[in-house]
């Protein structure tokens, strides 16, 4: 897609409407204030928020100035999991103790 191949975009392009579609299906139900994305995809930063946030904003029932909804990636990215369950573990042994 960064190489301009027509397939890709269109692939790209399906993605962010099917994953926009889940984000603005729970954002109009729950009304949560963010959603923080993980995994490798988060990896993208901007190139995957942008057209994220364009697909969803526009489609929300309530206006940003009433309830704002802020997408973002996660910090930790796709290793994530892993201070987690470093974290998990940590807190067990210390129990154990």
């Amino acid at each position: 897609m960064k190489e301009n191949d027509e397939g890709a975009r269109r692939i790209f392009a399906r993605y962010i409407a099917a994953l926009g579609e889940g984000i603005v299906n729970f954002a109009n139900i729950f009304r949560p204030e963010a959603f923080i994305l993980g995994g490798g995809v988060s990896a993208e930063g901007e190139t995957l928020l942008t057209p994220l946030r364009a697909y969803v904003l526009p489609r929300l029932y309530v206006s940003a100035d009433y309830a704002p909804l802020d997408i973002v990636c996660a910090t930790l990215g796709n290793d994530a999991g892993l201070y987690g369950a470093a974290r998990y573990a940590a807190d067990r042994l210390a129990l154990e103790r």
